[in-house]
């Protein structure tokens, strides 16, 4: 570990800019800022391996108002609505799971703005158990979540469905965000995906790596996160899916050295997003 270059701490300073971040936003778990967090990760890895660190900070979306996402959201859906159809909306959940998930939170913020003249023929449910859910020629059933990654999980939910209640007219998924390996998933199983942005995966896809090859990039970040030494299922974020996204809170799809506190012989690691 070195202490940082001006060029570093203005480059960090920029990122801070350009993607408004606030400076003084305090960690939920520690007693420090997410600045100090990440001033602190960059300097924990060795100097000539920094610049993807700084390519990959460049390119972080933090996501938390999704106020402004379900109105946008909501403008897209109504579009897609056929007057005497039904629509049922879902949160990506599996009843087994028993506990309130990320889709819960969003699909609850979707069913606040939808407005009253549309809500006529569109249900809005908790849980794909609901008694609500009647399957028929002309019911549509979407599926609400804020953030996709590798889709194995909702399409686990779509296969639930079909097996409990039947085919419906057609299944959609509404995301916040999803990344394109979930995208191309979902697509190849017939489901229609309506969401904000698609992201990439963050070192395969070469988009946002400058000054290396894919190969060079991927090399110096595995040695990074071969310091953190992450279970074997969160080497590159859960699924390989390489996201480099925070919503309400980190999924664990993203890259790990962003969100793991603990290294595997338990030492402290500085991540600038942890999940908890």
């Amino acid at each position: 570990m070195s202490s940082l270059s001006l060029e570093e701490i203005r480059a960090i300073d920029k990122i801070f800019e350009m993607n408004n971040w606030d400076k003084k936003r305090k960690l939920p778990t520690k007693q420090t800022t997410m600045f100090d967090a990440i001033t602190g990760l960059v300097a924990a890895i060795e100097s000539q391996k920094r610049n993807i660190i700084i390519d990959l900070l460049r390119n972080y979306e933090i996501i938390t108002d999704y106020y402004s996402m379900a109105c946008d959201m909501s403008e897209k859906l109504i579009d897609t609505i056929v007057v005497g159809d039904t629509y049922f909306m879902i949160p990506v959940a599996l009843p087994e799971e028993g506990k309130i998930k990320s889709g819960h939170n969003f699909c609850y913020d979707l069913s606040s703005v939808f407005p009253k003249e549309a809500k006529n023929n569109v249900v809005f449910v908790d849980s794909l158990q609901s008694s609500k859910i009647k399957i028929s020629s002309n019911s549509h059933i979407i599926f609400i979540d804020d953030f996709i990654g590798t889709g194995r999980q909702v399409s686990k939910v779509i296969d639930k469905l079909i097996k409990n209640s039947g085919m419906p007219k057609s299944i959609s998924v509404v995301a916040i965000r999803i990344q394109q390996e979930a995208l191309d998933r979902l697509k190849s199983k017939g489901v229609g995906v309506i969401a904000g942005a698609i992201r990439k995966k963050a070192i395969s896809s070469g988009e946002f790596i400058s000054g290396m090859s894919v190969t060079e990039a991927m090399a110096a970040y595995v040695s990074i996160e071969n310091m953190l030494k992450p279970p074997e299922k969160y080497r590159l974020g859960y699924g390989g899916s390489e996201a480099i996204i925070t919503m309400k809170r980190t999924p664990n799809n993203t890259l790990p050295i962003f969100w793991m506190e603990k290294t595997d012989g338990g030492a402290n690691w500085p991540a600038p997003f942890p999940r908890t």
